[in-house]
């Protein structure tokens, strides 16, 4: 009796921490600087990032992000301000695949 109170308590201690799980959902989803102007990708650039995109094994945008301020040092020529400018849909989950082909095929 006394070990099934010890664990009520404990669970009833538990509900009341703040969840770990919200912080951690927090942070996979990015937040744009709402300081810097949305930036307009020409064809060129919206081209070298799908290739990005396409060689990292097609990341959502918090990866994509995360990629690129790994690869910051290296020889990249996308930014930041670029995957943010890309018509990410389903919230941030992937790019429409219509729009890259019509790009490619069509230039």
């Amino acid at each position: 009796m006394a070990e099934l109170k010890k664990q009520q308590s404990a669970a009833k201690a538990a509900a009341a921490q703040p969840k770990a799980a919200s912080v951690k959902a927090a942070a996979r989803r990015p937040k744009k600087p709402d300081n810097k102007p949305k930036v307009e990708l020409t064809a060129e650039r919206k081209r070298k990032c799908y290739m990005w995109y396409a060689r990292l094994g097609q990341p959502n945008r918090a990866q994509m992000l995360q990629h690129v301020r790994n690869l910051k040092d290296k020889n990249v020529d996308i930014t930041e301000d670029d995957v943010w400018a890309l018509p990410w849909i389903l919230g941030g989950s992937l790019l429409p695949v219509k729009e890259m082909n019509d790009l490619f095929m069509n230039g």
